[in-house]
């Protein structure tokens, strides 16, 4: 059943001409002349609010109708949304989509900015945390509010960390002769897809760098009413799972080394990359593929990584046996992100592997 009262306002994500009668204001801001510090603060503001529309490019009247576009270009306008982007921590990239509407007075770059689930979010250039009121965007001024955006984020984080538990249960080892290192990740929204594309085939296709380097494609997944788990038949080897309610895991199990010596960083760092390739693969397949990643690790106190193989300088022993690590958010469909979440969760593993004293 819809809603009278939205049904009165233009929707700048559909109207092909942005024509039309008023924007929602309290869902949309226009900035006729972006840049990169009012774009980061405008973006900022609805991703901790309610999200919205972010129109770079038009100005919004007093009326919340549509100015003539400002004389913008299309560069312009995208170059201002990248460069804004970039200076609102943690990152909202994966939560922005973008639509270009050219018309003979300029650009108008459409950018959709989804609700976040990980507020709050600040502007680095100026330590700013911007929310969208009615009476436009202001920082947040009271511990009381900022202690609502914490409340927040953790709500809505809630779903995926009962997930991610329930899945690091499943995968503990409990055994002193081995140590494993996965990724664990599940959908932010509810999705089966993930579980259905695997269970119709697509859980280890030969020609993923993962599943060829441990020859995962030639075994059968063991299926359950909720679960499809792939591993060898060797105590060590590799593994993936899917649960239907979207969560997959992407992990390696290696029997401890006798030299206490993890890996070699860089070598470590690839490994990581490959694990959190496979997951994005996987959750990729969901409709919305926005995903809450972890990295866990088992069995590795007292194992160190090598920083430099000639000098055999390596770092110091790990001094807990397990550890788990919380990863930023991202799309599991950008090429570019499981580079990223490697290089994260190795920054993550630095509290744990400490570099040596000097």
């Amino acid at each position: 059943m819809t809603n009278p009262a939205t049904e009165m306002y233009l929707d700048p994500w559909a109207a092909p001409l942005l024509e039309g009668g008023p924007v929602d204001n309290r869902r949309t801001l226009g900035l006729p002349a972006p840049h990169a510090e009012n774009v980061a603060r405008a973006a900022a503001a609805l991703a901790n609010t309610r999200g919205g529309d972010l129109l770079l490019g038009v100005a919004l009247g007093a009326d919340a109708c549509l100015s003539a576009p400002a004389g913008l270009s299309a560069e312009t306008a995208e170059t201002a949304l990248i460069d804004g982007l970039s200076l609102v921590d943690p990152p909202i990239t994966h939560l922005v989509k973008t639509r270009l509407v050219e018309q003979a007075a300029g650009a108008v770059l459409v950018a959709r900015v989804r609700m976040s689930p990980s507020t709050p979010h600040l502007v680095t250039d100026g330590g700013g945390i911007p929310r969208l009121g009615d009476d436009g965007i202001r920082p947040v001024a009271s511990r009381r509010e900022l202690d609502d955006l914490y409340a927040r984020g953790r709500g809505e984080r809630e779903r995926a960390d009962r997930l991610i538990d329930a899945m690091i249960e499943k995968l503990t080892l409990a055994h002193y002769a081995f140590y494993s290192v996965a990724i664990i990740a599940c959908t932010h929204e509810p999705s089966a897809e993930p579980f259905s594309a695997a269970a119709a085939g697509l859980l280890a296709p030969p020609d993923d760098p993962f599943v060829r380097a441990f020859g995962l494609a030639a075994y059968e997944p063991r299926s359950g009413p909720a679960e499809l788990e792939l591993r060898g038949p060797e105590e060590t080897g590799a593994y993936l799972r899917v649960t239907r309610s979207g969560c997959v895991a992407a992990g390696e199990v290696q029997r401890r080394p006798y030299h206490e010596e993890l890996d070699q960083a860089a070598r470590f760092r690839d490994r990581l990359e490959s694990l959190a390739a496979s997951a994005c693969r996987l959750l990729g397949h969901a409709a919305d593929p926005v995903m809450v990643p972890h990295l866990f690790v088992e069995g590795v106190r007292g194992l160190r990584l090598v920083l430099n193989a000639e000098r055999r300088i390596t770092t110091g022993s790990a001094p807990q046996d397990t550890a788990r690590y919380a990863l930023p958010l991202g799309d599991a469909r950008d090429p570019e992100y499981p580079a990223r979440l490697a290089l994260e969760a190795f920054a993550r593993l630095e509290s744990l592997f400490r570099p040596p004293e000097a």
